[in-house]
């Protein structure tokens, strides 16, 4: 049995599975009508596979006291990728030309619709007059048509690293890392996760826009260390605080951290009227109004991260000059910090009992997503929604015999 409506009686049988006949596949029997009056998806005939190279060196120093201090630099250089990241983002080669933003509002006109009644071109061919622009189109007979992998997409990292590291000696240890980075691509079509971001080309005549990428984050701080109790068994004071050193000893704490910049913002429009039946559109800069807010990074996230007053809508038959991204126009920074406090108790010999607890996010630091990037809707600028945790306390107890 292949399918059945109830579950017991067979529609079709293994000898007769299509009972109802086939329909063969169009192919391209129409030839170069096949598709015609609607949207057409193919794959890039010139896509290729994309690879990475990568290269780094670094200067390790060995310090007294159990510590080294390292400094180094890491790069790479991307070629062939998907020009959507991780997206599988189109690029719509039956865009009108820019050029002729200049016919203005004729793009709109009705004109007499070479395609009425011709039935092979499809929706095309229902109505007796059709707007000039599609008849300027490159391919005027259908829709959109869109190339996916399309692979002409690159990026560059570069970054610079340090770290300063001390092994757990003298009762306590330390580890921070502090990398200070860029990366750089043309991927319109990539995603942070915390900011909005046009999933197509806005001219896709001029898919190539190279600049600062949305997943670069320019400062990043990472810590770890931990402390013994100077009390208890190996500890500096064994018998010096008397009874008491048995339930002092074998404290320890140990704290982390995360803490980095914010990712850029992509800044589109929401009405778009390019009117180039295809692209997107950017509103435009008001010349001497600063684009990002100011103030604590709490108050910035309940009044407004970015200025309204700093665009205005782009108007009809133009791009808008907003660039795709800039490194100053940036979504909140994140930072974590948690904590954890041991306490190991030795008793009967070689049997052990641990206590631990552990705060995470200690100081309840939100974890904010990013704006609203779209000018025009009525949220433009805010930040909606809260990611990450709230502080958390979890407990353990472990008996070690």
């Amino acid at each position: 049995m292949l399918t059945s409506a109830d579950g017991f009686t067979p529609l079709n049988t293994l000898s007769n599975p299509f009972p109802n006949g086939t329909t063969p596949p169009q192919g391209n029997s129409l030839g170069l009508l096949t598709g015609a009056g609607g949207d057409i998806d193919f794959v890039s005939q010139d896509s290729k596979p994309g690879y990475v190279q990568q290269y780094s060196f670094d200067f390790a120093r060995e310090l007294p006291g159990n510590m080294a201090v390292t400094i180094g630099y890491q790069g790479s250089r991307s070629e062939h990728l998907s020009m959507g990241g991780t997206s599988d983002a189109t690029v719509n080669i039956n865009q009108l030309d820019p050029q002729y933003f200049a016919l203005g509002t004729a793009l709109q006109q009705t004109v007499t619709n070479p395609f009425f009644g011709i039935a092979e071109f499809g929706n095309l061919s229902k109505t007796a007059t059709i707007t000039r622009g599609q008849l300027l189109r490159p391919y005027p007979q259908f829709g959109n048509i869109l190339m996916h992998r399309v692979n002409e997409a690159k990026a560059r990292y570069n970054a610079m690293t340090t770290r300063w590291q001390k092994r757990l000696s003298h009762g306590y240890a330390l580890d921070v890392n502090y990398t200070f980075s860029r990366l750089e691509d043309n991927q319109w079509g990539e995603s942070n996760s915390f900011s909005n971001r046009q999933g197509s080309a806005m001219d896709n005549y001029n898919i190539d826009e190279y600049g600062v990428s949305l997943l670069d984050v320019a400062h990043r701080l990472n810590f770890s260390a931990t402390v013994q109790l100077p009390f208890g068994d190996g500890r500096k004071w064994v018998n010096g605080g008397g009874v008491g050193t048995a339930l002092l000893g074998g404290w320890s704490v140990t704290t982390t951290g995360r803490y980095q910049t914010g990712f850029p913002v992509n800044i589109s429009q929401s009405a778009n009227n390019s009117g180039l039946l295809g692209s997107n559109q950017r509103p435009n800069l008001v010349d001497g109004v600063d684009v990002m807010t100011t103030g604590s990074q709490v108050d910035r996230a309940i009044n407004g991260w970015i200025n309204p007053a700093a665009f205005t809508a782009a108007p009809a038959f133009t791009f808008g000059n907003v660039p795709r991204t800039n490194p100053d126009w940036r979504g909140p920074g994140q930072r974590e910090t948690s904590l954890a406090i041991q306490k190991q108790q030795r008793f009967s010999g070689s049997k052990t009992l641990s206590f631990r607890v552990d705060i995470l996010n200690v100081f309840n630091d939100p974890l904010f997503n990013g704006p609203v990037s779209t000018f025009g809707t009525s949220t433009f600028g805010t930040i909606t929604s809260v990611g990450g945790f709230a502080r958390s306390m979890q407990f353990q107890i472990r008996l070690g015999f």
